[in-house]
């Protein structure tokens, strides 16, 4: 089987502070769209992994964090095939990370990052 896959990964870390209203909690947004068939999805955030398996797309989850709270850091795994994936972390609605692939045969893509408020 011929397979092809093309990945690019972009990451903004926000090392210092994020611009939320004071006492407002922190909003971490991944989406993930595209034509691939996702297998499985892990989604790790704080050290708590999650997994869900054949997954339709588009996909998202928020997940929220208190102000105050220090640093935190996140991965998203996919395992696909057949197909392109393009996923994205939004912090307060500002790209945090962004990563994108695609191929004709299995492949797995990752999206990951930090921040600290």
């Amino acid at each position: 089987m011929k397979r092809a896959a093309v990945f690019m990964t972009a990451a903004v870390l926000a090392g210092c502070g994020t611009e939320v209203p004071p006492g407002e909690p922190h909003q971490l947004l991944f989406e993930v769209s595209g034509t691939a068939t996702v297998s499985t999805l892990t989604c790790t955030v704080d050290g708590k992994e999650s997994t869900e398996n054949n997954v339709g797309l588009p996909w998202r989850r928020v997940f929220e964090f208190p102000p105050g709270t220090g640093k935190h850091e996140y991965r998203v795994v996919l395992k696909y095939a057949d197909g392109s994936v393009n996923a994205t972390a939004k912090l307060d609605g500002k790209l945090q990370s962004s990563s994108a692939g695609a191929g004709d045969g299995p492949s797995t893509q990752s999206l990951t990052g930090d921040f600290s408020d």
